[in-house]
């Protein structure tokens, strides 16, 4: 076949050169199982060119970081790898992936019969299981979260509000063992407990740090979309699309560029508002192209 087509997140490299076959399929199948295990996609990019620029590359020693993927087993990294072959004859057949280790240890014969009772290295089926959440790794997204810029934070907070539910589906479930009275909103003392209980433990001043850092509408509790927002911090590309979607969200009044008012609207009061603007945008205006150098990288 010589015809690309394709998503970019999962397209074969072979495919960008159009000259391609089943083992397509395959690499497809690796890019899907790395999602469903860590969330996001192996190969990122703020655009369609930059996500085949690093398709072609392939994995490198960068593609399993730690903070997500401590908690996966080798077995299930190496079924990733040996799917995720930029050399197409090197990568593993369909008849070779059912037999991994990895796929017969964790399915077997239950595949066969019935996939009800599904689970792989701690994620399953809502009705059977809960990802468990770590302590260590979700205070570091925290502290991650806490040091980026305002901009970035109040974007960060835009795209956990546009991005579907199925997209944040696990930021939902460590939500909901966060909020456990079910208000929507969690207090400092419940995310100090949630974080004491699965192994993290706080001072006062990472506390206070923490608090200060979510609560972007400036209310004295932590909401849903805060909470997502630090979850998405994660040092990685936003495409130019969703660059495009937060941007048209923040500029409430349509001039092509944000201002001070719309950041007010956004945050509540001025003086937020032009915590948001810095030193950086002295006319306080953020153009397009500003707004895209400084949060491209989040």
């Amino acid at each position: 076949m010589h015809t690309r087509v394709g998503t970019p997140y999962y397209i074969a490299p072979e495919v960008l050169a159009r000259n391609y076959n089943k083992a397509c399929d395959l690499w497809s199948i690796g890019v899907i199982t790395y999602i469903l295990l860590c969330g996001y996609p192996p190969f990122n990019g703020s655009s369609d060119v930059a996500i085949f620029e690093r398709v072609k590359r392939g994995l490198t020693s960068k593609s399993f970081p730690p903070e997500d993927w401590d908690e996966i087993s080798n077995e299930a990294i190496e079924f990733i790898s040996n799917l995720l072959q930029v050399d197409a004859s090197k990568r593993m057949t369909a008849e070779e992936a059912l037999q991994h280790n990895w796929i017969v240890k964790n399915v077997g014969d239950a595949a066969i019969a019935d996939l009800s009772g599904l689970k792989i290295d701690g994620m399953a089926k809502k009705k059977s299981t809960k990802k468990k959440l770590n302590g260590d790794q979700l205070a570091a997204r925290l502290k991650n979260f806490v040091g980026l810029s305002k901009l970035k934070q109040v974007s960060l907070n835009v795209l956990a509000h546009h991005l579907t539910q199925k997209e944040i589906a696990d930021l939902k479930l460590i939500w909901e063992q966060i909020d456990t009275d079910n208000t929507g909103t969690i207090t400092i003392a419940q995310l100090r407990e949630a974080l004491h209980a699965n192994g993290h433990h706080t001072t006062e001043a990472e506390m206070k740090s923490f608090i200060l850092g979510l609560d972007t509408d400036h209310n004295d509790v932590i909401d849903y979309y805060e909470f997502a927002a630090s979850l998405l911090a994660r040092n990685q590309n936003i495409r130019d699309d969703r660059i495009q979607e937060i941007f048209n969200h923040l500029d409430k009044q349509h001039h092509g560029y944000i201002t001070v008012e719309d950041l007010t609207e956004i945050m509540g009061s001025r003086e937020h508002a032009m915590e948001v603007l810095g030193d950086d945008f002295p006319d306080g205006k953020i153009h397009l192209d500003e707004f895209r150098a400084r949060i491209k990288d989040i």
